[in-house]
């Protein structure tokens, strides 16, 4: 339940799966946009549609699917996918 999950809880997995997932994307998006070509391939989980227990890594793995799209959507017509599997 999401009441009993420490702040610290939900930060730490709010920091690897979304904070460290944006960092590694924007330090290398540039070159890839430059080179007009590149795979961003990130890893998501069907937690992402909810699971009992785990609030803070559904809604990580939630909102990397929809940064993930994202990216799609705007780094597409620089020859640039990005996936989530």
């Amino acid at each position: 339940m999401a009441g009993a999950l420490a702040e610290s809880d939900w930060d730490a997995v709010m920091g690897v799966h979304l904070r460290g997932t944006f960092l590694v994307t924007r330090a290398t998006q540039a070159h890839m946009v430059t080179a007009r070509f590149g795979r961003i391939v990130n890893l998501s989980s069907i937690s992402a549609l909810g699971n009992r227990g785990q609030a803070n890594y559904a809604a990580a793995k939630s909102g990397l699917q929809g940064f993930t799209k994202t990216l799609a959507i705007e780094l597409g017509r620089f020859g640039v996918t990005a996936n989530a599997i």
